[in-house]
């Protein structure tokens, strides 16, 4: 979207790597008035095979010592402030293990007001929490109910992580008849209906609120 020193917000892939489906959540922000940039955590390489897509984000993200595309996404937001975009008003949102990746930038860096979470690997360090609480950054975060690589129990702590390091907003969304991955598409999230029109819908109002100003009485 055009800049016009609107707000900004990254947009992190899943593991099957950067696809069509970010470009359009991009364009979806983008109506909404934010800057969206989709950043490629993975270089170039995309994949619709679990097996591969699996290899990526373990060669990438998951294996000790991996960057999570962290240098990638400040290019993503460098990328931002060369379109005219406030960067100072900046989010970064993300997907199954972009979502790891989107929490771990905003920890690392505390270059972000805002970061939402698709249930995404959570935080377990406490040091990163307080990271985020010394940043001022609002959290929100979604998971499913079944979902299969993170349990209501690691959804639990993650919360109680975050609150017990006084971040400064944190909102937790859980959705106790989806799995993983419940926002599929741009179908779904425009769907007016379901779990992951809701996550959708919930997320852009949080980025609203907490970059624009929408509904506190500052925008």
């Amino acid at each position: 979207g055009g800049a016009n020193n609107a707000p900004v917000v990254l947009v992190l892939h899943e593991f099957f790597g950067l696809l069509q489906r970010e470009a359009e959540l991009c364009d979806e922000l983008a109506r909404e008035g934010f800057v969206a940039v989709a950043v490629d955590l993975f270089q170039g390489r995309s994949t619709r095979l679990v097996p591969r897509a699996i290899f990526l984000a373990v060669n990438n993200c998951l294996r000790p010592g991996a960057t999570w595309g962290q240098s990638e996404v400040e290019a993503g937001l460098k990328h931002a402030a060369a379109l005219g975009a406030d960067v100072t008003r900046a989010g970064v949102i993300g997907f199954c293990v972009g979502g790891g990746a989107a929490a771990r930038f905003a920890a690392n860096t505390g270059a972000v007001r805002s970061l939402g979470v698709f249930y995404g690997k959570p935080l377990d360090d406490e040091a990163q929490a307080e990271a985020l609480a010394r940043a001022k950054t609002s959290v929100w975060a979604a998971y499913g109910g079944r979902d299969n690589q993170f349990s209501a129990s690691d959804v639990d702590a993650y919360e109680r992580l975050l609150t017990n390091a006084s971040v400064r907003e944190v909102c937790f969304e859980r959705y106790p008849e989806e799995g993983h991955a419940f926002v599929r598409d741009l179908a779904t999230v425009r769907a007016g209906t379901g779990a992951a029109s809701d996550a959708w819908c919930s997320c852009v109002a949080f980025l609203k609120r907490t970059l624009q100003g929408v509904g506190t009485g500052a925008a």
